[in-house]
């Protein structure tokens, strides 16, 4: 059995709504970046833009949507639950780093 019919459907909808809301927020600013890449007349935006597409989509790709699927599955929810919260705490300490 997995773990959202064993007494922790509270597990699996902080996944869900965790997962969900971060990777709307990482595809709106991913898009973002990437209009502002393919518009600019500047070679320094184009550059910026495309280096901030590539930097929103690789914790999308890696964490918010293998966390997203395995809380739809309702699998490994302690893990799924661990890439969401990486997700999102990763952005906030590169932030601080640079």
């Amino acid at each position: 059995m997995s773990e959202a019919t064993t007494g922790r459907p509270w597990l699996r909808a902080a996944v869900l709504v965790l997962g969900g809301l971060e990777t709307a927020v990482l595809s709106v600013i991913g898009l973002v970046a990437l209009y502002q890449a393919l518009t600019s007349n500047e070679q320094l935006g184009r550059s910026l833009g495309w280096a901030l597409t590539a930097a929103v989509a690789a914790p999308l790709l890696l964490l918010a949507l293998p966390a997203l699927v395995l809380g739809i599955r309702g699998q490994r929810l302690r893990l799924a639950l661990v890439l969401a919260i990486v997700g999102l705490l990763l952005p906030l300490a590169l932030r601080f780093l640079t």
